[in-house]
């Protein structure tokens, strides 16, 4: 009985759709072009690099900032400054990430 069903699932393989894995972009023929003639799809890109680069300085600093809190703070007593720092990190984290996802 198990041989059987092996057999049938060995049969069955072959003409199960394939997954096609590979990532497409939208060709240039189809990209809009901005009213200087730039592809509006390298600038969207730029600006989001651009983004992106600032949103990581402003990780670090308040990061820096965030160290320096925590080091005078207690184990017992924690500054809600220091919490809200770390939840705007958290939140910048998840911008850049966003953009970097889409960039794909």
């Amino acid at each position: 009985m198990t041989v059987l069903g092996i057999l049938l699932i060995l049969c069955l393989l072959p003409t199960a759709p394939a997954q096609n894995n590979n990532v497409t972009f939208r060709s240039s023929q189809s990209d809009t072009r901005l009213p200087n003639g730039k592809s509006r799809t390298i600038a969207i890109v730029k600006n989001d690099f651009e983004k992106t680069k600032r949103d990581i300085a402003e990780m670090i600093k308040l990061a820096e900032e965030f160290q320096k809190q925590l080091e005078g703070d207690t184990e017992f007593v924690v500054d809600l400054r220091s919490v809200r720092r770390a939840e705007k990190i958290e939140r910048l984290g998840r911008r850049i990430k966003k953009r970097l996802v889409r960039l794909r």
